[in-house]
């Protein structure tokens, strides 16, 4: 429903007085967002001979993270306007919060192995 309480007028193309019709611009951000997320969070870029040089390692992982938490908050804010004024995307918004939620378990959980290894390492050698 619209601000004056109409309900959203017909998009009808090649129509002479057709309506635009508005884009759901927070949809676009979260899929951009889960879509540049799974590459560097699937373990393409993790299994790499940088993994072992702790600095890139924890750059991928602030990456992949803000990657997702891009995708699940545009996600959210899309799943709202598509529900509020009739825009389509509401289940392409939450195939973009899922992915986004996964993604950043997934970059956690990695970041976490490689902590533990590293420090494992570090007792070994250290003692």
């Amino acid at each position: 429903m619209s601000t004056t309480g109409d309900a959203p007028g017909p998009y009808v193309q090649g129509c002479r007085n057709e309506v635009e019709r508005p884009e759901n611009r927070a949809l676009r951000i979260s899929f951009y967002g889960a879509i540049t997320a799974v590459p560097a969070g699937s373990g393409s870029m993790w299994t790499s001979g940088a993994v072992i040089y702790m600095p890139l390692t924890t750059a991928w992982f602030l990456f992949v993270e803000g990657c997702s938490i891009t995708a699940v908050v545009a996600g959210h804010r899309a799943r709202r306007q598509a529900k509020r004024h009739g825009l389509p995307g509401r289940w392409w918004a939450l195939l973009s919060i899922t992915t986004g939620w996964l993604c950043g378990l997934a970059a956690l959980l990695v970041m976490l192995l490689v902590a533990g290894v590293t420090l494992g390492i570090m007792a070994v050698f250290l003692s």
